[in-house]
């Protein structure tokens, strides 16, 4: 847009006078108006030029100081008027008043007619427009070459930033600064508090799903504020990333806000680009769930391994999963799928941002995911801070159903069936549902009777399972503390108060005596089951 000094210095404008002489003549214009009635302000565009004779105002320089403030917050360029009939001329007051917002008063001189005038003002401004809009296509297509060559989208805010010569923000879904502009960085310097009031306050626009271009003081620090506008860009997301720009207002000609728009376009589809990828990567998860469900218990590890690139190490002898479900409400239905979606993106950033190597996969359920947690970390302190991300970003409640862990990667299909069971018999609701083992077991042996439940733990355990002497007793304790422990000699030590050879000495028994080393997935299962059926009442 043109600025008021530009449209002045223009020769075919040499006899429109400025009468005040603070006034800020760097504010752009974009339209033209003439009106004589005092509620204008309620009426008139922003940045329109306003013509009038003041008729309403010759006995009440009040209420022109009044018409002047209004016009100042809209905020409107300057207030053009024609004296001679109604008002002689401007009271000193008034053009003080003026000066004191910085706010420029035209007089229009007595031959010239506001429709004359009005007509010259905007065949300059439209002539102008025509232009802008070239120059807006011109920067679709730069855009545009840019997306399709690759270009990221920090390198896009980049080039955008330098184009308008103004610091720029880009805010994703949740909250965080995505990319900062260098201009931002050099030009526009805030203190890590201001920053994150920033954030905060922009956080509150993203919620409004319908949120609109905003325009409003920020203060930077404690002598400088910047006008700042939001303009959201939107894509296949719940929560739109957000757009940041400080002093839209002053921006350069050629440069417009139809210019902006078609920049805004093109960082729509960058980002459309870079949610599809994720949804790439989301399905190669899906993926190794269905493998992980469905692997058959001769199967080798390194099969699976070739499925997914994710998981940094199976040398772990702890998998635990963790059913997580969105409890959405029936206001939120219509939205299931992309809360599903963002709700999915927090946790796995959430995840990357504390450097856990748990493992978020998808499911084939809606809004039902499942953690992967291959270490002893602190899992339920994990699940509430997830917990917490989602109420606070799409107003969700989560509950979590917990299985137990398991000693193979290839037996991490009983801990999920555990944790769904879990989560299935919540009937109350409650945020963190552990497996109950011992439920479980007990429904399995409801409809066994005991004579072939002895049998059943006799075959499995040998002369461990109802033990007549002390050495068959410690070898039994040993040997269940040594599952308990996830087949860990050290810690199975530690808990039985006994050196680790001596653990090795009686593991190795145990072997002996099975025919099959103590973690062998299937005999490990078969043993969990019996030494529990096989406790004394």
């Amino acid at each position: 847009m043109k600025s008021l000094k530009e449209i002045l210095s223009t020769p075919r404008f040499a006899e429109l006078k400025v009468l005040n002489k603070n006034a800020n003549l760097d504010v752009p214009v974009s339209s033209v108006d003439i009106s004589e009635t005092p509620d204008i302000t309620y009426y008139l565009a922003p940045h329109s030029l306003l013509l009038t004779t003041a008729m309403s105002y010759k006995d009440d320089v009040n209420e022109l100081c009044t018409l002047i403030k209004n016009l100042h917050n809209l905020p409107c360029p300057a207030l053009a008027i024609k004296l001679g009939r109604f008002i002689p001329e401007i009271s000193e007051e008034v053009l003080a008043y003026a000066d004191s917002l910085n706010f420029p008063i035209i007089q229009i001189p007595s031959t010239m007619t506001l429709g004359d005038i009005s007509h010259k003002l905007l065949s300059y401004l439209w002539d102008n427009q025509t232009e802008e809009i070239f120059f807006a296509i011109e920067v679709q297509k730069k855009f545009a070459e840019l997306m399709f060559k690759g270009a990221s989208i920090s390198t896009l805010i980049e080039q955008l930033s330098s184009m308008i010569h103004q610091p720029l923000l880009l805010v994703d879904p949740f909250g965080n600064c995505l990319k900062a502009s260098r201009s931002q960085e050099s030009n526009a310097p805030m203190s890590e508090k201001k920053k994150q009031e920033l954030l905060a306050l922009l956080v509150e626009h993203q919620k409004e799903r319908g949120t609109q271009k905003k325009t409003f003081l920020f203060e930077i620090d404690d002598e400088n504020s910047k006008l700042i506008t939001i303009l959201p860009i939107y894509s296949d997301s719940y929560i739109p990333h957000l757009l940041v720009i400080f002093n839209v207002s002053s921006l350069k000609y050629p440069f417009s806000q139809l210019a902006i728009e078609q920049a805004l376009m093109v960082l729509s589809l960058a980002i459309y680009k870079e949610q599809t990828i994720q949804q790439e990567n989301r399905r190669m998860r899906l993926h190794l769930y269905q493998n992980l469900m469905h692997i058959d218990k001769n199967k080798q590890l390194l099969n699976i391994i070739e499925l997914q690139p994710f998981l940094s190490s199976f040398d772990s002898n702890y998998f635990r999963a963790v059913v997580v479900h969105l409890n959405l409400a029936e206001n939120k239905r219509f939205f299931e799928k992309k809360i599903d979606t963002i709700a999915y993106d927090l946790i796995d950033l959430y995840l990357n941002e504390i450097n856990s190597d748990t493992l978020l996969l998808p499911t084939e359920v809606a809004n039902q995911y499942v953690l992967l947690f291959h270490n002893k970390t602190t899992i339920q302190e994990t699940l509430e801070e997830i917990r917490e991300k989602i109420k606070q970003l799409v107003n969700v409640d989560t509950s979590f159903g917990i299985g137990d862990p398991v000693n193979k990667i290839n037996l991490f299909r009983f801990s999920y069936k555990e944790a769904l069971s879990a989560l299935k018999m919540n009937k109350q609701k409650d945020e963190f549902v552990f497996y109950n083992k011992v439920q479980g077991i007990n429904r399995i042996a409801e409809n066994v009777s005991k004579e072939e439940m002895r049998y059943f733990c006799e075959s499995i355990l040998k002369e461990l399972a109802y033990p007549k002497n002390e050495a068959d007793e410690d070898l039994r304790l040993t040997l269940s503390t040594f599952l308990d422990c996830q087949c860990n000699i050290a810690e199975t030590a530690e808990q039985l108060y006994v050196h680790r050879n001596t653990i090795k000495y009686r593991i190795e028994k145990c072997t002996k005596l099975f025919g099959l080393p103590v973690d062998n997935p299937e005999l490990s299962l078969q043993l969990r089951v019996a030494l529990y059926l096989s406790e004394p009442e």
